[in-house]
């Protein structure tokens, strides 16, 4: 009995371990190439019973509902999007404009603290007020560089941008016209995909793929409602508090926040910092309040709901996505509560039992 288990174990596990080795060469190397093909076949599974439903209805050809069908869908999702960057750009003109008075604004703000720094320096003691004073030099001396150094990032991104926009406009143009074209042949390409397998194979796989398209499709609402949050709360918080610029921070920073690592402290803490430096304290605690009560609000909601849509406990979606993190970065994080969903559910099914 012992070496019948054993041998059960060898098998789950030479099963098992070439599996984990593909999924991770395919995360590494060829995620990124073959990403607009997928996001092509996804849009494809999700226009499929339209485009049948119109085909049938109106006895067209397949290759006009699904061209018809995908300028639809670029159409609006071209008009959303410049309805939302109109509003932002008006906002980041506004900003722009400002932005020299703010940066002359910093020498006034450091050397109002410098008196009051001074006055500390010298009710220290002798042998320390030396090395205050050359500790407080070498400080001013970085901060005074800080309003290039933001000039400087900010010419940076933009020249990154620019550089990258012939890279986005290739990725947006193979998107879509993998999605017409494999809308055109989804049946004829789903069934030659499917031929090599056996009968039971192909069983598996078709299970496999509609319990993963209604589980994206549950993860995209999820990630939806999150941001969605995120920016009332942001913007509620700063029409509060009066702050300009209010739509565009709110949006810009609850994009960031569905970002790893980044979060929507790059945004409100060094905002905090400047609002105390500059004599606003009801604002920089106003701030402060607003990062510590979206990040407990999120922090305590994301497992939650993400697990919920996917179908696993919140403290094993909060593992995967670590994990996914650390092993595999943003794409791991998206992809690897996929993964333990779905060997949760191939469990439940009892494709692992003996």
């Amino acid at each position: 009995m012992p070496d019948k288990k054993y041998a059960v174990i060898l098998r789950k596990a030479a099963i098992a371990i070439p599996l984990i080795a593909g999924v991770w060469l395919f995360l590494r190397f060829l995620l990124e190439p073959v990403m607009p093909f997928l996001l092509g076949l996804g849009l494809a599974r999700l226009m499929e019973k339209p485009v049948r439903l119109l085909s049938a209805r109106l006895r067209l050809p397949r290759a006009v509902c699904a061209g018809a069908l995908t300028l639809t869908a670029v159409g609006v999702l071209a008009a959303l999007g410049a309805a939302l960057i109109s509003a932002l750009w008006g906002e980041l003109n506004r900003l722009v404009a400002a932005l020299p008075g703010l940066m002359a604004s910093l020498p006034d703000i450091a050397g109002s603290w410098r008196g009051r720094v001074d006055i500390w320096i010298e009710a220290a003691p002798l042998a320390m007020q030396d090395i205050l004073r050359a500790a407080l030099e070498r400080f001013l001396a970085g901060g005074s560089a800080i309003p290039g150094e933001i000039y400087a990032r900010a010419g940076a991104l933009i020249t990154a941008l620019a550089a990258g926009l012939p890279k986005t406009v290739l990725f947006l143009f193979t998107a879509v016209l993998s999605t017409f074209l494999i809308s055109c042949e989804y049946p004829k390409l789903t069934a030659r995909l499917m031929r090599p397998f056996s009968e039971r194979a192909r069983e598996r796989v078709l299970k496999i793929k509609n319990h993963l398209t209604l589980t994206a499709g549950k993860w995209l609402k999820a990630q939806v409602i999150l941001i969605f949050f995120t920016f009332l709360l942001l913007f509620t918080g700063l029409l509060a508090i009066r702050a300009e610029y209010a739509l565009l921070i709110a949006g810009v920073t609850a994009l960031l926040d569905a970002l790893p690592v980044i979060g929507i402290g790059l945004v409100l803490l060094p905002w905090a910092v400047y609002s105390f430096l500059s004599g606003q304290a009801v604002r920089g605690a106003a701030l402060l309040t607003l990062y510590a009560v979206v990040s407990l609000v999120r922090g305590l909601t994301e497992p939650k709901l993400v697990g919920r849509q996917i179908g696993l406990p919140p403290l094993l979606t909060l593992m995967s996505m670590y994990a996914g993190f650390r092993l595999w970065g943003v794409p791991g994080m998206i992809l690897t509560p996929f993964g333990a969903m779905l060997v949760k559910q191939m469990a439940e099914w009892g494709w692992f039992s003996r």
